[in-house]
């Protein structure tokens, strides 16, 4: 998505997020970044098309006055107990 134009990213993330709203019939608030591709470019279209966040693959926690356009993911493996999990 970062090397796409202004004009190509408004036109892919709002026909997106207007097709996955008419299947699913509800709203759609938040997107995941293809490949975890963005740049400020990127969020700029995304809050143009309305999304309210959007989640990288950046690894790591989220707290509170974190950007909302660039949270963070914790992987999990199929095979992980759930139980082993850290989040302090």
């Amino acid at each position: 998505m970062s090397s796409a134009s202004s004009d190509e990213l408004l036109y892919e993330l709002q026909k997106s997020k207007n097709l996955l709203e008419k299947h699913l019939r509800q709203t759609v608030c938040f997107l995941a970044y293809p490949s975890g591709s963005f740049n400020d470019q990127v969020i700029a279209a995304a809050k143009r098309c309305g999304y309210s966040a959007a989640l990288t693959t950046e690894p790591g926690l989220c707290r509170p006055g974190d950007n909302p356009f660039k949270l963070k993911r914790i992987r999990i493996s199929r095979s992980q107990d759930l139980g082993s999990l850290n989040f302090a």
